[in-house]
């Protein structure tokens, strides 16, 4: 347990080191909320959790700063916003129940309408 502490504070230390770099985006988003800035990042700070970094001045999380979005690249990007924008169809739920289940609790009964909308 020791070691796990240990370990999150010097992740914890390791993410300090990443808000010169990411202080600017920050900066961006904090002045207008409406504003999203997208992060590309590159090589391995891709597998880093950039929306945790501390930011200045109060050294909350990027995150929490503004809406900020982080994409694998600009080829992922595009097409994942365009499919986003598209309207679904309504989309209906069917819930399987275990019938070994309900047979003492009642639960079968709770589940069996609503399968059928």
């Amino acid at each position: 347990m020791a070691q796990r502490y240990r370990l999150t504070g010097a992740a914890l230390q390791r993410l300090d080191q990443l808000t010169p770099l990411l202080a600017p985006v920050s900066e961006l988003v904090a002045q207008d909320r409406a504003r999203k800035a997208v992060v590309v990042p590159t090589g391995l700070l891709g597998i880093l959790p950039l929306h945790a970094v501390p930011c200045p001045p109060s050294h909350a999380l990027l995150d929490d700063a503004g809406t900020v979005i982080v994409a694998p690249s600009a080829a992922v990007l595009a097409p994942s916003r365009a499919k986003a924008a598209r309207t679904l169809p309504e989309l209906r739920l069917v819930g399987i129940a275990d019938p070994t289940i309900g047979a003492r609790t009642g639960q079968q009964r709770q589940v069996r309408p609503s399968a059928w909308c």
